[in-house]
C-alpha cells in the first residue's frame, strides 16, 4: 500500500501514470481518480499541499523482503557489506526520494512472489 500512496501524491501533481499502472482495472482507476480530484477541489488546501502532506507520512522506501534478503546474502555469503550499507543509507531517509534509488522503492519482481521469510527476523 505504501507505494500506492506515494504514487497517488504524484497523481495529484499531474502524473497519474505510475499510480494507474498499479491497478488491475485502469478504467476503474480513471473513474476513481477523477472523483478524488473533484472531492479535493472542495478543500481549502491546494493539491500540491495535499501531495506534500501525503509524502511526509508515506515513505517511498521501506525494507522490502527481497532487498533485505539480497543484502543479507551478500554480507553472509560473500562477506561484502556493500549492499547492506547501501540499503541502510536509503532506509535512513525513507521519505526523501533520491534519483538512482528507484529499485529500492519497487515491489519484488513477480517471479519472487510469494516470498517466505523466517518468522524470527
Amino acid at each position: 500500500f505504501t507505494l500506492v500512496f506515494r504514487r497517488l501524491s504524484q497523481a495529484l501533481c499531474g502524473d497519474a501514470t505510475k499510480a494507474r499502472e498499479l491497478f488491475n482495472d485502469p478504467d476503474a482507476f480513471d473513474s476513481w481518480i477523477q472523483r478524488w480530484h473533484d472531492r479535493l477541489a472542495r478543500e481549502e488546501k491546494t493539491t500540491e499541499a495535499t501531495a506534500q502532506s501525503m509524502d511526509r507520512v508515506n515513505p517511498i522506501y521501506i525494507p522490502r523482503n527481497h532487498k533485505v534478503e539480497e543484502a543479507i546474502s551478500s554480507a553472509v555469503d560473500k562477506e561484502d557489506m556493500g549492499l547492506f550499507n547501501n540499503l541502510l543509507a536509503v532506509l535512513s531517509h525513507p521519505f526523501d526520494e533520491v534519483v538512482g534509488n528507484e529499485a529500492y522503492a519497487e515491489p519484488a519482481p513477480f517471479a519472487a512472489i510469494p516470498y517466505k521469510t523466517f518468522c524470527g527476523t
